[in-house]
């Protein structure tokens, strides 16, 4: 004989786990503290690896990643590469500090001051070399 069935038991469970997996995005704090800039290794390379994560946590998706080839030219390794391609509009980022807390390497964080006053489209597209942080 099989068990009795329970009302809306499949849909509790569902329901159950959905609520379970949401977890709020530590570290994150929402408010102007900067823009968002990429920080270098000890030997003044980005830190970024390319992994497009950032990108990924994006809402607004202003963030364009693209891998270029390994740094020693030899396997594939997710630690090796860098970027080729790292664009970041100003125009459409919100500022709220997703990418940062996505970053697995630190490499990019929301430092410097703050986008004021009326600026030309152009100056808002920052690419690479505009994001990095000052030496």
């Amino acid at each position: 004989m099989p068990p009795p069935l329970k009302p809306f038991g499949g849909l509790r469970r569902v329901l159950g786990r959905l609520i379970a997996r949401r977890r709020p995005v530590a570290g994150v704090t929402f408010g102007l503290r900067g823009v968002p800039r990429l920080t270098r290794g000890s030997d003044g390379a980005p830190r970024c690896v390319a992994c497009a994560l950032c990108a990924g946590a994006c809402p607004s998706r202003c963030i364009v990643v693209e891998a270029g080839p390994p740094a020693g030219g030899g396997a594939v390794d997710e630690r090796s590469r860098g970027p080729i391609r790292f664009e970041l509009d100003l125009g459409k980022c919100l500022l709220c500090g997703l990418c940062e807390a996505a970053c697995p390497e630190g490499a990019i964080t929301l430092s410097g001051p703050p986008v004021s006053g009326a600026a030309h489209a152009t100056d808002l597209c920052l690419d690479l070399d505009a994001l990095l942080e000052p030496a």
